[in-house]
């Protein structure tokens, strides 16, 4: 995992304030009956059903492990050192973290990488995402539900013109998923931190500030 305070150190002497705000975080509400996305809140490690729950999806999701690698909830220690330094990324306009939620229960996170962010930790000095759906929820349309809102937010709240994808190809439900939406696969020579990898990721852009939300 990335030292927290590498980041903040990075990040104070650049971008600070660029990007968003605290208060720019608030909850969404999916169309979908009963999905919303809230952002991860300092007391998101002391809340029981997510120390109760979370290790038994995250060991139940071989997609979040082998995809999402450096993510960890195994244990109650881990999902607290998780907050903490979400809490840090977050409070520093690194980085915030929304989960999704379907009458209050955890079923996966869609998390928002500022360029400072993919600068200071790879070297791509653009906006990204990452998310994933947790194994028991997969197939039942979270993301496809979940994913426009988040996108609709980043255009209209944040002011996001343009996020990219870094994708593993074997990560297959990923790019169908994303093959639903107006993101398309775009050539990856041009990424110069992905040159030096074996097996680079396919990289997918989205340009939001050509989609008209409704």
């Amino acid at each position: 995992m990335i030292d927290p305070n590498k980041l903040f150190n990075a990040f104070n002497s650049a971008d600070e304030g660029n990007y968003f705000s605290i208060d720019d975080l608030d909850p969404i509400v999916c169309g979908r009956s009963g999905i919303f996305l809230e952002p991860i809140a300092p007391d998101f490690s002391t809340r029981e059903e997510i120390t109760k729950t979370l290790p038994i999806l995250y060991k139940t999701s071989s997609n979040v492990q082998k995809f999402l690698p450096t993510l960890d909830f195994s244990s109650v220690k881990s999902i607290e050192q998780f907050s903490k330094v979400t809490m840090l990324r977050t409070t520093t306009g690194l980085q915030f973290t929304y989960g999704i939620y379907l009458n209050g229960i955890l079923t996966g996170m869609i998390f928002v990488n500022t360029p400072a962010f993919n600068k200071t930790s790879m070297g791509l000095n653009e906006w990204t995402l990452d998310f994933f759906v947790f194994a028991p929820f997969e197939g039942q349309g979270f993301m496809r539900t979940a994913l426009p809102r988040m996108m609709m937010f980043l255009q209209k709240k944040i002011g996001v013109k343009t996020f990219y994808l870094l994708v593993d190809e074997e990560n297959e439900r990923c790019i169908n998923l994303i093959q639903q939406f107006p993101i398309d696969e775009i050539d990856n020579s041009g990424f110069k931190n992905l040159e030096s990898q074996s097996n680079p990721p396919l990289v997918f852009e989205c340009p939001l500030s050509t989609i008209r939300f409704s």
